[in-house]
């Protein structure tokens, strides 16, 4: 398919967002939302440089241009009775960049290809085309996915010519040739097409296919709510755009290492690690190798060697070090669902 796409300017893309209840915690709120601007112009790998962020994190106000707060929803409140608020911070773009540069890092900048999403959904064994006027709540959720790594994502007219080109069926069973065909008309490189099957208010699964150009990546996704399954497909989908330059080298060769999950206390965490897992940009594959009560043994397939799986873990808040330091053949991390 010849390119004719082009690149558009991703607004806000150096605001970041964090609750607040007083206003002796705004330093803290304010290193929260630089912390969600950097997950917008920095890949994983780079990010897992934790003594460099650190360093830019250390400084947060100094990077402020102004900032506001904002009402959260009155069912939003803290335990102590007091309601907590929205601190929306808008950061200086020069002067964030200019730190970032210094300390190495290479910046994903604020012009970046839009992404067409075909998705479909199952519920109550029907499926339908997702469509912003017909499901509103998912179209908050995926705006707000979206929002969180700096993307934007186009949704199809969904009028004759799409319905025409395109069933329902074609995207649930991955038909590639036809969901490139049907997507000319919009003029995109990169196509995001999903099957989102709802089984119970705490369970989905996702089937994620990626379409850029000659490549297609294709992975699965098990979470419990319906903003984790769109976030780890939405994450994913930065992880695989951002420009090699911006992306501290991912791709340097595959490795092999194994890792043990502790924390495991029933099959919906055991999934929701492998789920994790296979969201991280420095993992390929996963495949389960042992299960006991209390822990899971993972064999993972790496983009890379396992130092940078080490780094990359190290600023994750959903696995933590069971053994500090750790230099071991099968590596042991502690789940926090």
């Amino acid at each position: 398919m010849q390119s004719n796409a082009f690149a558009v300017e991703i607004k806000n893309i150096y605001q970041g967002k964090a609750t607040i209840e007083n206003q002796a915690q705004r330093n803290k709120a304010i290193r929260k939302a630089l912390k969600g601007v950097l997950s917008k112009l920095l890949s994983d790998q780079a990010r897992s440089d934790s003594e460099a962020i650190e360093a830019i994190l250390a400084e947060s106000p100094r990077y402020v241009q102004q900032y506001r707060f904002k009402n959260q929803h009155p069912s939003e409140v803290s335990t102590n009775g007091n309601s907590s608020k929205l601190l929306v911070v808008d950061f200086n773009p020069f002067a964030l960049n200019t730190a970032l540069e210094a300390q190495g890092f290479q910046i994903w900048g604020a012009d970046r290809p839009e992404v067409l999403l075909w998705l479909v959904v199952e519920e109550k064994r029907k499926r339908n085309l997702f469509t912003a006027d017909a499901m509103p709540e998912l179209e908050t959720v995926i705006n707000n996915a979206v929002e969180q790594k700096g993307l934007t994502l186009l949704f199809p007219l969904m009028d004759l010519t799409d319905r025409r080109r395109l069933t329902v069926n074609d995207i649930w069973i991955g038909f590639d040739d036809r969901i490139r065909q049907a997507s000319e008309r919009y003029g995109v490189d990169h196509i995001l097409a999903g099957r989102l099957l709802g089984k119970t208010a705490n369970k989905w699964n996702v089937d994620w296919k990626f379409l850029a150009q000659n490549q297609v990546d294709e992975w699965q996704a098990k979470s419990v709510s319906l903003e984790q399954a769109v976030q780890a497909g939405i994450d994913r989908v930065f992880q695989r755009m951002i420009p090699v330059d911006a992306s501290e080298g991912l791709d340097i060769g595959a490795s092999e290492v194994e890792i043990k999950i502790s924390g495991i206390t029933n099959l919906s965490d055991a999934q929701q690690a492998e789920n994790h897992l296979k969201s991280l940009s420095s993992v390929s594959s996963v495949e389960w190798l042992i299960i006991q009560p209390g822990f899971v043994v993972f064999g993972l397939t790496l983009n890379g060697d396992q130092k940078q799986l080490q780094q990359l873990l190290a600023i994750d808040e959903s696995l933590t070090p069971a053994i500090p330091g750790q230099e071991l053949d099968v590596l042991h991390y502690q789940f926090s669902p």
